[in-house]
């Protein structure tokens, strides 16, 4: 027989204390679980918010163009999207300058736009656009000379040789006549120039393009330098005005050519070449009655 007695009360207690060894372990347990699950949390909000490259996208898109610079201004220098940030500032920086008027700061601000960068073809757009009005402005003023009445300053020389005072003011006026003469040859050697640059532009690398867009540029401004009188021969004022026109189409060529690589442009370019090629046979044509 077996003489040890079981303390009810001792079994109680151990049972108790189990039951609370067991609960603190699942409390445990949620704990660890709850804790996992806050981090898991914080760390998907932290690596799914938004950049501050991608919060100017959005204003960008939505042409809030100050609340983009200053999200775009936020990019640090080591972040991968820095340079498209920069980008996109420049881009933002020259389309304010063109809504104001500023032509020469929109064109260094849309030239800087990388060429990665989604606005690029836009911002080429608006070069084009830009470059396009300045030289309409330079047709006008050139217009505006050929228009422009200008006196004729006659000199009556008496100088006792004879000659009355009608004699000599026809004397001035054929010298003036005469003076004039040299100007179709000076158009047939500003076309013969311009037409061989354009050549050669035209066939030459993308970066070459743009030198001989500038040496164009000052070919065009060369010509719009040369006056024509009031006295001028109605001919030599048509071959002027026909001069300019085709080096505009010309020039209009090349900066299409520049601006873009779209296969949507061939068709536009091949109108351009063409209308570029007939005035140039025109002007010829034109020129050919002083040689």
């Amino acid at each position: 027989m077996d003489n040890t007695q079981r303390n009810p009360r001792h079994d109680d207690s151990a049972r108790k204390n189990e039951s609370l060894g067991n609960q603190n372990t699942n409390l445990k347990i949620i704990l660890s679980g709850l804790g996992l699950l806050i981090l898991m949390v914080v760390l998907y909000f932290a690596l799914s918010g938004e950049s501050d490259y991608e919060k100017g996208v959005k204003y960008l898109n939505e042409k809030q163009y100050s609340q983009a610079l200053v999200e775009f201004q936020k990019v640090d220098t080591n972040e991968k999207d820095f340079k498209l940030a920069q980008s996109k500032i420049n881009y933002i920086n020259g389309l304010n300058a063109s809504t104001q008027g500023l032509n020469p700061q929109a064109l260094m601000f849309l030239s800087k736009v990388d060429p990665a960068d989604e606005y690029y073809n836009e911002s080429r757009l608006m070069i084009e656009k830009i470059n396009l009005a300045n030289r309409r402005v330079d047709l006008e003023n050139l217009s505006e000379k050929v228009n422009q009445t200008n006196d004729t300053l006659v000199i009556i020389d008496k100088t006792g040789d004879g000659s009355t005072d009608s004699e000599s003011q026809t004397k001035a006026e054929t010298s003036l006549t005469k003076n004039e003469k040299p100007l179709p040859k000076l158009f047939q050697k500003s076309v013969t120039e311009f037409e061989k640059q354009f050549r050669l532009g035209e066939t030459a690398s993308a970066d070459n393009k743009k030198k001989y867009l500038l040496i164009l540029d000052s070919l065009y401004n060369e010509f719009s330098g040369y006056e024509i009188t009031k006295n001028s021969d109605q001919s030599v004022a048509e071959v002027n005005k026909a001069v300019s026109d085709w080096m505009q189409i010309r020039l209009d060529f090349l900066n299409t050519q520049i601006a873009g690589n779209a296969e949507n442009n061939t068709n536009s370019l091949r109108q351009v070449k063409e209308e570029g090629d007939k005035a140039y046979f025109k002007i010829q044509n034109l020129l050919s009655q002083y040689r």
